[in-house]
């Protein structure tokens, strides 16, 4: 039989725990209440100010070769796919009649010629009027126009290369009748690569003659560099961009005309940026907020932010160095909620 000494120990060790588990149970429920959400601790990084795009490569030179004259195709003077030198002569066409007429204007020429200087001698001893001396002269400047004409045609019916390069398909054949304005073949000059691309108008002005991008043409692992050389003079009113192009050297032929290439801009880094993931923003009416959790509460906090990434985003206003932000479960999330945040050391 236990003393009245035991029996007050063993009741007050059972009430020290019944008080014990009261005091726990609601300590597990608030805790099961509150939601769990990934977040991050705001610190200092290094942010890469820069921009990706796309663009397009094109030939530094590129001409459609055309016919200004008719006539039947005497000599095809070049191989597709060839090269050919600036002033080579790539098509002849049909001279005989052109010629004939030529050497009938230089007779004339010649014989008026001889009766321009008769005529000034005669009115020089007044053997001869002035009228008569004026109309000799018209003669032999009006031949003189006749052979200029001729020789300007003549000179149409060779087509010459504008420009040094590598010559197209061939459109023509031996024989056929050319008529003016018919594409003969393509000319291109690809001893250097053109790059157009174009990018939002807040980089417009960052942009500078010989700025450095760097282009990665389709099939290709490596990026290779370029000078900015030309840009429009207008930002786009409807897609709000900015037309830009760039020059890189193709001396080898590694690239070629048309390719789809990816275009990276690089600028100056930023140090000790204030960063968040993508994900974190909140867009609203008036701009955008995020979720902080403060105390084990979430607070809507607004920010204003500056340069974007695939995966950041800066924020010039509205975070501190320290502050947790929530990263997850933000759809559908108000402020004063109960969280548990768990810190995501990656970021």
């Amino acid at each position: 039989m236990m003393s009245a000494k035991t029996v007050s120990v063993v009741f007050f060790l059972m009430l020290s725990i019944a008080c014990r588990e009261k005091e726990e149970i609601p300590t597990s429920t608030n805790r099961s209440s509150a939601m769990k959400v990934q977040g991050v601790v705001v610190g200092p990084a290094t942010l890469r100010d820069g921009y990706s795009t796309t663009g397009t490569l094109r030939a530094k030179e590129s001409a459609e070769i055309r016919s200004e004259t008719m006539g039947r195709i005497t000599k095809i003077n070049f191989r597709e796919g060839g090269f050919v030198k600036e002033g080579q002569v790539l098509i002849e066409v049909e001279r005989d009649e052109l010629e004939a007429q030529l050497k009938k204007v230089e007779v004339n020429l010649s014989m008026s010629r001889e009766q321009l200087k008769r005529a000034q001698r005669l009115y020089e001893v007044e053997g001869l009027s002035r009228e008569l001396l004026e109309q000799a002269s018209t003669a032999a400047l009006g031949l003189e126009a006749d052979k200029a004409l001729l020789e300007a045609q003549l000179a149409k019916r060779k087509i010459l290369a504008p420009f040094s390069g590598y010559i197209g398909l061939r459109e023509v054949s031996m024989g056929s009748y050319l008529s003016p304005s018919d594409l003969v073949t393509t000319l291109q000059d690809n001893s250097k690569i053109k790059i157009d691309f174009s990018v939002p108008e807040q980089y417009a002005s960052r942009l500078k003659e010989g700025q450095l991008i760097f282009f990665r043409p389709n099939g290709e692992s490596d990026f290779f560099e370029a000078k900015v050389y030309g840009k429009s003079n207008t930002i786009d009113p409807f897609t709000r961009t900015l037309q830009v192009r760039a020059l890189a050297d193709n001396s080898k032929g590694r690239f070629g005309v048309g390719s789809f290439a990816e275009i990276r801009l690089d600028f100056e880094d930023i140090e000790g940026a204030i960063t968040i993931p993508a994900q974190a923003l909140v867009p609203f009416l008036e701009g955008y907020s995020v979720f902080e959790a403060k105390a084990g509460k979430t607070v809507s906090v607004p920010v204003s932010i500056g340069l974007r990434t695939e995966s950041e985003v800066q924020i010039t206003r509205g975070l501190e160095l320290g502050d947790t932000v929530i990263t997850t479960g933000i759809l559908g999330m108000k402020a004063g909620m109960s969280v548990e945040v768990i810190i995501d050391e990656k970021n």
